[in-house]
């Protein structure tokens, strides 16, 4: 009896140990049954081949049971959602609703969209219909971040906001089955969550801003886990791995990807296995930074003011992933700002065409693959070609619009023989005298661009446009320095001919952008500049401003022709109280004066020092420095 009992235990330990040891397997396998667990195995191989595998599995290019490219509009006068065909042209149905508050997803056989701030609103694709409602848990309280659809089931992603921010503690992600409305399963991570993208019966969400966490669809576990890093350099201290913010996931005809909406795009493939960047997918458009036009890869799903169709929408990057290989489709990306568009070389970051929409704001835009197409605030739809930005394709609905989803992935139809795009540099010339004053940011946009476009002619475009009077201040800047950064040979006699104006006052005529052009000339450093700029410095209606410029821009070329003409300028001003607050023009002269003159220069220097009527900040300075020579 004894025995079999010590037997009976000795067999319960071994099968607790297996469990156990089965159990400490699983999670660190990254098989645990639990999502978002802390200690979840990040990038492990089987599970992410076994996911890219899926991912890349075909899926239909349009979502909609019809098959056909449709756009889904948000109207406004009346309020309401309208289904709109747009190979004919016709409209299916229109809904009126007055609280339509997110962006419209389009399943299989339903829309779905939020309405007000706690319900989420299914409606068949056919008819319009309401097919079901679905009021979120926490009711007034519920922070809701997106939603997205695979079939017609639907995965969204919200928290509670009872006691301040909640996103920071947990969020849920939800499966509601299209069919019926009601909820399948719900996860809650402990920390933030992002809106969710679903695909071939997988469920992507971005967790904690640095993990792309993918669910089974049918059961809500984790199946996979990716984690990237990338060499980050620190001052002094060299350099580290730090992980890539994850803040995004699109599923897209070309697969699943995601990142960081500032940094670049991230596809799903085996190679994740590496969890590093320069080993991955990833790939980024080579564009400098601006202040107020960003290049946004797609929306952070992290904020909930994301879901609406907001102004966010019209100032983002429009690209595709090239089907075969790394990089963007026809290493082509389509810059949005408003009613702008920059077709910019995606590896160079060089602008290739310009487009600008007459009139009124483009509110939805969306990359078709050989297309790009949009839909204006009064509701005309336009489709460019993403390579050139020829207007190819024209539909007027007379909706007005507040926002729209299009479902049109490849949809080309022939061009309908609308002229093509003007010449880059004529919209750019265009964009830049647009009079209306809140597309400032564009025109400062279009004006940096017109440093890598080739052309001599850009010169003197940039030179009007700093003389202008009615150019405003921050334009009137920029330019002068796109100005000076793209100066070469080709242009100096475009800034030669500027100099020849004098000032004349029984003319009336008085030279421009003299400083300006100093700089430039300065830049390019030919001698043949030197006679004009001599004779501005010798004009005493050049203003300071100009003088330094002048001044700098001649000892930087080195003629010794600038000698006789310094000495004679630093003895006609040298007790001219003017140049108190401006000393540094003289003392620049007598600087170069020491190093290019020769004996009499010395001696006049000397008597320049010593004389006191010599403004005294100049006398100081030279003593010094002719002290300094002759040790």
């Amino acid at each position: 009896m004894l025995r079999s009992k010590s037997l009976c235990a000795k067999l319960v330990l071994r099968l607790v140990l297996v469990v156990v040891s089965v159990g400490t397997a699983a999670s660190l396998f990254g098989c645990s049954s639990q999502p978002f667990e802390i200690n979840y195995a990040h990038n492990d191989p089987a599970s992410i081949r076994s996911v890219a595998s899926k991912v890349s599995k075909a899926q239909p290019a349009i979502r909609n049971v019809f098959g056909k490219p449709m756009a889904f509009i948000v109207a406004t006068r009346p309020r309401g959602i309208v289904a709109l065909e747009l190979e004919t042209g016709t409209v299916l149905w229109r809904k009126n609703i007055n609280d339509c508050s997110s962006k419209i997803v389009v399943g299989k056989n339903f829309i779905f969209h939020r309405k007000g701030s706690t319900i989420i609103m299914a409606r068949h694709i056919r008819t319009g219909e309401i097919a079901w409602q679905y009021r979120f848990k926490y009711g007034n309280s519920t922070e809701f971040y997106g939603m997205d659809a695979d079939g017609d089931n639907l995965y969204y992603v919200a928290t509670g906001m009872s006691g301040g921010r909640a996103y920071a503690r947990f969020a849920d992600i939800v499966k509601v089955v299209g069919r019926t409305g009601k909820v399948a399963w719900r996860r809650r991570a402990q920390g933030p969550l992002g809106a969710p993208a679903a695909r071939n019966g997988l469920v992507f969400v971005p967790y904690r801003f640095q993990y792309m966490s993918v669910l089974n669809h049918n059961t809500g576990d984790e199946v996979a886990r990716v984690f990237v890093r990338h060499k980050v350099a620190f001052r002094n201290r060299g350099t580290r791995l730090s992980p890539i913010m994850i803040n995004y996931v699109r599923n897209s005809p070309e697969g699943i990807i995601f990142g960081n909406d500032n940094e670049g795009a991230i596809r799903f493939t085996p190679k994740l296995v590496s969890g590093l960047k320069p080993k991955i997918d990833f790939f980024a458009i080579s564009l400098k930074r601006q202040r107020s036009v960003k290049a946004r890869y797609w929306w952070d799903s992290y904020k909930p003011s994301m879901v609406a169709y907001t102004a966010i929408d019209r100032n983002r990057l429009l690209w595709r992933w090239s089907k075969t290989g790394t990089g963007f489709a026809n290493d082509m990306a389509t810059l949005q700002y408003y009613r702008y568009f920059f077709g910019f070389q995606a590896s160079t970051g060089l602008l290739k065409w310009a487009y600008m929409h007459e009139a009124t704001q483009v509110i939805s835009t969306a990359h078709l693959g050989e297309r790009i197409i949009y839909i204006s605030r009064e509701g005309r739809i336009v489709m460019l070609d993403a390579q050139n930005g020829d207007r190819v394709w024209e539909l007027k609905t007379g909706i007005r619009t507040h926002g729209a989803t299009f479902d049109a992935f490849s949809f080309s139809p022939a061009n309908k023989g609308f002229a093509k795009n003007p010449p880059l540099l004529q919209v750019l010339k265009e964009v830049i005298a647009e009079p209306d004053l809140q597309f400032q940011d564009a025109k400062i946009f279009a004006v940096t661009q017109l440093v890598k476009v080739p052309g001599a002619g850009i010169s003197k475009i940039l030179l009007r446009l700093v003389n202008a009077p009615k150019t405003p201040v921050s334009v009137r800047r920029v330019a002068g320095d796109v100005l000076v950064q793209r100066a070469t040979k080709a242009s100096l006699p475009t800034f030669l001919a500027a100099l020849k104006e004098r000032y004349d006052f029984l003319k009336g005529t008085a030279p421009k952008g003299v400083g300006i052009v100093a700089k430039a000339l300065a830049q390019i450093g030919s001698r043949r500049a030197v006679p004009a700029l001599l004779a501005h410095l010798q004009e005493p209606l050049t203003p300071f401003s100009a003088l330094e410029e002048i001044v700098l821009a001649l000892i930087k070329i080195g003629d010794k022709r600038i000698v006789w003409p310094f000495s004679q300028f630093l003895l006609t001003y040298r007790a001219d109280p003017s140049f108190g607050p401006q000393i540094n023009i003289l003392t620049k002269i007598a600087k170069s004066l020491i190093k290019m003159g020769g004996r009499s220069e010395r001696q006049m220097l000397t008597f320049v020092a010593e004389d006191h009527h010599t403004l005294p900040q100049l006398r100081q300075y030279l003593r010094r420095e002719l002290g300094k020579a002759i040790k």
